[in-house]
This record gives C-alpha cells, structure tokens and sequence, in this order.
C-alpha cells in the first residue's frame, strides 16, 4: 500500500517536472526573442547616429561648428544645422584621446552621404575616422567573428552585422552559434 502510495507520488512529481520544463523553455525562448529584438530596436534608434573619432577638444568649442568644419575641411562634405538633431561628445577617459563625438542626423540619407566620404575623411591629414553607431552586442559580435577561424573580415552595415565566410557574406545575428555557422557555409 505504501508502495503504491509513493509511486502516485513519484508519477505527480514527475509529471509536474515536465510542466516546469515546457515552461522553463518556452520561457528561455521568450527571452531569446526579448534579446535579439531589443538589440534590434536599440540599432534601429541608432541608424542616423554618426561617431567622429579624432576630433581634438578644445575648451568651450561650440560642437556643432566644429563638427561641420572638420566635416567640409576633411571630406569636402557640407552640414547644415537643420540636417542636425543633436551633437555632443561622448564620455570618456581624461587625459586619453580626444572623446568622439556622436552626431543624430535628421534624415539617413544625409548619413549615407557622409559615410560615403568616410575614406576620404579617413586619408586626409589629421587622424580623423567615421564609423556607425553600433550597439555593444553587435560590436561584440564582430569582435567574436573577427577571432573566429574561417572569418576573413567582419563589419556592420546597415542595421546588420556580416562576416566574410569562404568567399561568401554571410548575415549573423548575436546569438548565433558562429562555429556551427560558418562550418555549414559551403563553398
């Protein structure tokens, strides 16, 4: 009878185990969805963002005139204001390079033509570089790409991070499996 009596036991314990689990997965991957879509809606915000790296600081620079100087002076680009939602540098170390500075366009085309003179701006005297505003979970993702065998390059593009893999380009999002990834990727 006792025997019985824990084998109903062990039967509803073990069935409440496996209702625990369904929910822990789905759970798991209601928070995987959560994850990748946050970082796409944070990219998203930042699509328009534009990172001036080099720019010397001086005290009590007005930014935005110091922006559209070094943007005509370096890769003959003209900014208006009205192009502009806002500028400011972003924190950093004192005493370390010049902080960079993080500039909202008004509209992405007005970007897109700027980062078209990024080499330009790049190649002219004075160490000055463009770059997108990437989300730290996709700047990490490049970083594991970039240390992942089979990976020639890795770069961010429109919203979207990408890898060159045997000769191909390959769209990754920050939590794919890279490894599994890149070794099905047929030639």
């Amino acid at each position: 009878m006792e025997n019985e009596t824990l084998k109903e036991k062990l039967c509803e314990t073990n069935k409440y185990n496996r209702e625990l689990k369904k929910e822990m997965d789905e759970l798991k991957d209601l928070a995987t969805f959560a994850t990748v879509k946050a970082n796409y809606n944070e990219q998203y915000s930042r699509k328009n963002n534009i990172k001036i790296y080099g720019v010397q600081e001086t005290e009590g620079e007005d930014i935005i005139e110091v922006v559209k100087s070094v943007l005509k002076e370096k890769g003959d680009v003209e900014v208006n204001e009205r192009d502009i939602v806002a500028v400011h540098r972003i924190p950093g170390t004192r005493g370390k390079a010049p902080k960079p500075i993080l500039m909202k366009m008004v509209i992405n085309d007005k970007k897109a033509h700027i980062m078209r003179k990024r080499s330009i701006v790049k190649e002219a005297p004075g160490n000055i570089r463009l770059g997108d505003d990437v989300t730290k979970e996709n700047s990490e993702l490049i970083a594991r790409l970039l240390d992942s065998e089979g990976v020639s390059s890795a770069w961010y593009f429109n919203g979207a991070v990408y890898a060159q893999v045997k000769k191909k380009r390959v769209k990754f999002d920050i939590l794919d499996d890279i490894a599994h990834k890149v070794n099905n990727i047929r030639d």
